[in-house]
């Protein structure tokens, strides 16, 4: 019991601290769970209302733990770049998840420094863009294209049809499987990822979220009993390739895995086989790199068809330069950047936790405190961004960007500085390809079942279309 009054102390001793931390406000919280209930099927929604009413630096509470959002570019800037040592953190899980705890997005100190270390130069320009890796990104799309061209509909589930590309991909290039369905209407796999994205939040998390004493029990019930279909198919096969590549090792005391490949999976199980990953890390890493990679990216590509959808024009000009200048033409990447900022498939999960007692910019931030960016807010301010609400791909024109630093806590879609995205160049990879083929190959439009304005949920860290999203794909002449 002594933790529940804990908790509860806590959140009426950071109602004061709002007061009084220099005339910082929020919204009053509950006693046990703190602002939770506020907050929308859409929190982006709620996060606007407040920076509305409290200005663009207040405090609210997720149960007991302490959020500052900041949506101040300078104060961004000093917290995620020149401040960073300060912030190096994200805030713990509320349940210890094994094994996503292990994993670089939840690592945490030296820990995290160390596998970030190893894992970043999987994920290099030079890797991503091997032949190896472009011919997976290209067989995917084309099995895409083939899958639409040859059914009875023009009418297509674009965020479904993104999300076999993506699945494929990254099972294929991150995981060694090759033997994956997610292209067929019944896939398996696919839909054990959608069931495991949708139970993310579920009922245990949301206790965990309230009731601090219950969480060593919560973890236990989520770890054995919640953990899905998902994961232990994905666990089966990571153990499998574990077995196998340890029995070759105890066979040849020599033997080291070829790594010429640019198979995240093969590098990863050599730093394991060196000792350099923990196997949980090698099994946490894996599952995010899956779950990061698969349904950011195909959010990501399609709200970039829904806007070429809306915007005729752009999708022609789109097609000229790709026929000009082909899949890696510039106008492709302004394409992908501006859907990004008008639709950033993360847009909660900016969060760093501070270290100590620091003041910046005349806020006091307490040790402990939750920082979190209303990335959402930032992409559509009209301060920042003029007539945030238009698509217009000619702002990510090099000319136009002041290259200023502070600039770079404008778009946020990849997160900044130490810990940005490590699967930025993987991402630009598919969605270069992807745009391209399938401007190439159809006219994309919008249909009767295509909503207007376009209504979104955000039921995890996750932006999704609430209803799905179809559009109408014409097939073009050769």
């Amino acid at each position: 019991m002594p933790d529940v009054f804990c908790g509860t102390e806590d959140v009426l001793k950071f109602t004061k601290y709002l007061q009084r931390m220099n005339g910082i406000r929020g919204p009053k919280p509950s006693l046990i769970s703190g602002n939770f209930y506020e907050l929308k099927e859409n929190p982006n929604e709620t996060f606007d209302e407040w920076i509305a009413e409290y200005g663009n630096h207040f405090g609210y509470f997720l149960g007991d733990r302490p959020i500052l959002m900041i949506s101040d570019l300078d104060v961004i800037q000093n917290i995620f770049l020149k401040n960073s040592k300060q912030f190096k953190d994200r805030p713990k899980f509320f349940l210890n998840a094994k094994p996503f705890v292990s994993s670089v997005l939840a690592l945490r100190g030296e820990r995290w420094r160390h596998v970030r270390r190893l894992m970043t130069p999987f994920f290099t320009h030079h890797k991503i863009s091997s032949q190896e890796i472009t011919d997976i990104v290209v067989n995917s799309v084309d099995t895409c294209v083939l899958k639409i061209m040859t059914q009875k509909e023009q009418i297509v589930k674009v965020d479904d049809r993104m999300q076999s590309i993506t699945l494929d991909i990254i099972c294929k290039c991150g995981l060694n499987m090759y033997d994956t369905d997610v292209h067929e209407e019944n896939s398996q796999l696919k839909s054990a990822a959608k069931e495991f994205m949708a139970s993310a939040h579920n009922s245990v998390v949301i206790f965990a979220t309230f009731f601090p004493f219950l969480r060593p029990i919560l973890s236990f019930i989520n770890n054995y009993l919640t953990a899905g279909r998902m994961a232990d198919w994905i666990l089966r096969h990571l153990n499998k390739q574990i077995q196998t590549e340890t029995q070759n090792l105890s066979a040849n005391p020599n033997y080291s895995i070829d790594t010429k490949s640019n198979n995240v999976l093969k590098s990863m199980l050599k730093c394991f086989l060196e000792k350099k990953l923990e196997r949980d890390e090698l099994t946490g890493n894996a599952l995010i790199l899956l779950l990061a990679a698969y349904d950011t990216t195909s959010m990501g590509l399609t709200y970039a068809f829904y806007c070429l959808a809306k915007h005729q024009d752009i999708q022609n000009t789109l097609r000229e330069e790709i026929g000009l200048h082909g899949y890696q033409s510039r106008y492709v990447d302004m394409v992908w950047s501006e859907s990004l900022r008008l639709f950033p498939p993360v847009a909660t999960f900016a969060q760093r936790e501070a270290a100590e007692d620091v003041v910046l910019n005349d806020i006091f931030i307490q040790k402990g405190t939750i920082v979190q960016l209303p990335i959402w807010h930032i992409n559509h301010d009209p301060n920042i961004w003029p007539e945030p609400h238009k698509f217009n791909p000619q702002r990510f024109l090099p000319e136009n960007s002041d290259g200023d630093e502070r600039a770079r806590a404008s778009f946020l879609t990849f997160g900044l500085g130490p810990r940005t995205c490590m699967g930025i160049e993987l991402a630009r990879h598919e969605a270069r390809y992807t745009l391209s083929k399938m401007v190439q190959k159809f006219r994309i439009e919008t249909c009767a079942q295509t909503p207007d304005p376009l209504e979104l949920i955000c039921p995890t860290e996750i932006l999704y279309p609430k209803d799905g999203l179809y559009l109408r794909f014409i097939p073009l002449n050769e």
